[in-house]
């Protein structure tokens, strides 16, 4: 193969490697936007770091008055997208009739994992599905960590920051299964 043919196929992986890295970003970025259905509880992301808030008030925002209307809306829930020139930052106006919130329903029980070492062919199974989601795993999803599974491990270690040992901790199995 010649030096230009190496060249240029080192060029599309390089290139390939840093869109797929940038999409990774983006997507854990953008994570705490939209949450998708069968997104995990709040309780069970605790374990990953909060988003920063984004709350910013518009400087056309419609100015507060404390004169009480009889046809005032019920004032918005909180945000964390910035106001809408419409959307009216405070409110001094009694409500008429405002409902009552909506009782969200009961989380499902969540199991956590184990460390690595502990882990049933189950739990192994579901780490490996949580890889191949995050695009770490490519291999089968059969319960067995092999030299695949080892190399992503390491890689979803390198991305979160902490020491490349391929091995799980409990902190890190329940931090990789939170993730969507």
């Amino acid at each position: 193969m010649g030096m230009k043919a190496k060249l240029s196929l080192g060029a599309l992986a390089v290139g390939i490697m840093v869109v797929s890295g940038l999409a990774y970003w983006v997507a854990g970025q953008n994570s705490h936007l939209v949450a998708p259905a069968g997104a995990p509880s709040p309780s069970q992301l605790s374990a990953l770091p909060a988003p920063p808030s984004t709350t910013a008030a518009s400087p056309a925002t419609t100015p507060v008055t404390n004169q009480p209307s009889q046809s005032a809306p019920p004032p918005a829930p909180p945000s964390t997208t910035a106001a809408s020139p419409a959307t009216p930052l405070v409110t001094n106006q009694p409500s008429q009739s405002a409902p009552p919130p909506a009782a969200a329903p009961p989380a499902p029980a969540v199991v956590p994992l184990p460390a690595e070492a502990a882990m049933s062919e189950a739990d192994r199974r579901e780490v490996q599905e949580a890889l191949h989601r995050l695009r770490y795993y490519q291999g089968p999803v059969d319960g067995i960590f092999g030299p695949l599974t080892r190399t992503a491990i390491r890689r979803f270690q390198h991305d979160i920051g902490v020491e490349t040992a391929g091995y799980l901790t409990e902190e890190e199995a329940n931090r990789l299964v939170a993730i969507h």
